[in-house]
């Protein structure tokens, strides 16, 4: 498994639209071959931290290749500064609990 770990700062007033423009982001990414999941936190003051992890190196390369432009288009007009690759690398331990989408995202949620 490879993560990526990216951190980026959200304009002021863009919190509610940048949510929307993630969960179309999301849908993108979750169809890209070999993505395994992700979670972001809010870390205060605007920023946000992302966790994204994929099968292999080879598989967040080719994805990236494909993402960077729906980044660009969705995410970017909600940032204040260019997000940015805080860590990336091989994971070395795991013990992530596997769960379904449908535990995560109930059919009747929101």
């Amino acid at each position: 498994m490879y993560v990526s770990i990216r951190e980026s700062t959200l304009r002021p007033e863009a919190q509610e639209q940048y949510d929307a423009a993630y969960k179309e982001f999301a849908a993108i990414r979750a169809q890209q071959p070999g993505y395994r999941g992700g979670v972001s936190i809010d870390a205060g003051d605007g920023r946000r931290a992302s966790v994204t992890l994929w099968e292999d190196e080879e598989a967040q390369a080719a994805a990236v290749a494909i993402l960077g432009p729906h980044s660009e288009r969705i995410l970017q007009p909600h940032w204040a500064a260019p997000a940015r690759v805080v860590y990336r690398g091989p994971v070395v331990t795991d013990d992530l609990v596997a769960v379904s989408v449908a535990e995560v995202y109930p059919p009747d949620s929101p």
